[in-house]
């Protein structure tokens, strides 16, 4: 049976959709919370209301929106102890993408690594969060990819994008936040990954995780947690 063209264009379109609203949820123009409204985005857009629903039911696999029966469709919001949960589910799993990855990334993943470092560390300097965060995420997510295991670079992605989308965003736009030295604490892991050196890239790795650890503990995940503490 030949396969139908239109079927591949609309999977394709709904993949674009997926990534044009994956990219507002990480630099933060869909916040937290916020509503989506399917007629809405397909005007934004310029596409068919199915074609978005299509996406939107793919962002939902990846845990970026949350959608209930008889409820209207959100942006995921975290609470602090499912981020703080998060966290400690994704460390040992981070750790063994980067071991693996300094055992047998090939050149060209190497490459792409510094590249991608390289272009985050231009956000840091350019004192530009929201762009520093994409960046940041496609650098770890270069990372799990070099690993060779896909069913652990496909574990890390759904459970880590929400992070990034919805903790992380908020984290690095605060004025504190230190985007240069976040940046920096990645040059450990890179060497170690390029020397091939599983052992120097798990201890850089730790110590990074340790420095994260401490900032979602001491930051509230959501913008209400945020309003409540300041009232309490």
């Amino acid at each position: 049976m030949p396969i139908a063209k239109g079927k591949v264009q609309s999977i394709t379109l709904r993949h674009q959709i997926a990534a044009e609203i994956r990219r507002a949820i990480l630099d933060g123009s869909l916040q937290p919370g916020e509503r989506v409204v399917e007629r809405t985005l397909a005007s934004q857009l310029g596409t068919s209301v199915t074609a978005v629903r299509e996406a939107v039911i793919q962002l939902e696999t990846e845990g970026l929106i949350s959608k209930r029966s008889n409820t209207a469709t959100n942006i995921t919001a975290l609470t602090h102890d499912e981020i703080t949960q998060t966290f400690s589910v994704r460390a040992p799993l981070e750790r063994m993408a980067v071991a693996e990855s300094a055992r047998r990334a090939p050149k060209a993943d190497v490459r792409r690594l510094k590249e991608l470092h390289e272009l985050a560390r231009e956000a840091a300097r350019d004192k530009n969060p929201r762009l520093y965060v994409q960046r940041d995420y496609a650098w770890h997510e270069a990372v799990w990819h070099a690993s060779g295991n896909e069913v652990l670079e496909n574990t890390l992605r759904r459970l880590v994008l929400p992070l990034f989308g919805f903790s992380i965003i908020q984290i690095v736009s605060e004025p504190s936040f230190d985007l240069a030295e976040d940046a920096r604490s990645h040059e450990p892991i890179l060497k170690a990954i390029a020397k091939g050196d599983p052992e120097a890239a798990v201890v850089a790795f730790e110590k990074g995780v340790f420095g994260w650890t401490t900032h979602v503990r001491e930051y509230p995940a959501t913008r209400k947690e945020r309003e409540c503490l300041a009232v309490g």
